[in-house]
């Protein structure tokens, strides 16, 4: 019986090998473009395919999805301007301590470091770098809770591309986005509406804005040119 057992388990195939799989993630909290996995930092990142998933409209929502982050009157439907509150530094709507930059440009009140987080719609943000932490020493005394870094959404890498989105709900509250992208030859470009509009959930709360972007590149004589 003995022998019987072991030219069966001889017989049996042996299991396959696990398949192993690499990612790679490159982030900038060094203000450099370098491999996740390098960075001593802590870092949170939302792609482009993760904010498509997520129920946010613009950037004030879409901070509650990175860990240690929490914004205050996020709502869109009125209200104060978003505060935002980072292991344990908290403004008050005084100072900021979390620095926004955008495609690397930061975007803040030069004496307060206070932005309006709602400006950013969600539908033109290709990408997310949440940098936790006192980044002081690198980017400089608004960032002294951490950093956000948004990347914009640029034109597809050839033909076309266009998007639109509408939404509604309480308070007489409405929005609409759209986008439209386009890349020939050596010449790309992007352009991108947002209105907005609510009567608020209270007296006197009403808003209503549109934003309107545009950028442009070229490529010529071995350089490159953005507008």
């Amino acid at each position: 019986l003995l022998l019987l057992d072991g030219a069966q388990a001889a017989q049996e195939p042996s299991p396959a090998p696990a398949q192993e799989v690499h990612e790679e993630m490159v982030v900038t909290a060094d203000r450099g473009p370098e491999p996740r996995d390098d960075v001593a930092a802590s870092v949170s990142v939302l792609t482009r395919e993760q904010i498509e998933k997520l129920p946010a409209q613009d950037l004030s929502e879409l901070l509650e999805f990175l860990p240690g982050f929490h914004a205050y009157f996020r709502e869109s439907f009125g209200g104060p301007p978003p505060i935002i509150t980072s292991r344990g530094f908290f403004g008050g709507g005084e100072a900021e301590y979390v620095q926004l930059r955008i495609d690397g440009v930061p975007v803040q009140d030069v004496e307060s470091g206070i932005v309006d987080w709602r400006r950013i719609r969600a539908a033109d943000i290709e990408r997310i770098e949440a940098l936790r932490g006192p980044a002081s020493s690198l980017y400089g005394d608004t960032a002294l809770a951490g950093v956000i870094q948004i990347f914009t959404r640029g034109a597809p890498a050839a033909g076309s591309a266009a998007s639109v989105s509408a939404s509604g709900g309480s308070y007489g509250t409405a929005a609409a986005d759209l986008s439209y992208g386009f890349a020939r030859n050596a010449f790309q470009g992007r352009a991108s509406g947002t209105y907005f509009r609510t009567d608020g959930y209270r007296e006197h709360n009403a808003e209503e804005r549109g934003i309107l972007n545009f950028t442009s590149s070229g490529a010529a004589a071995g350089s490159v040119m953005r507008l």
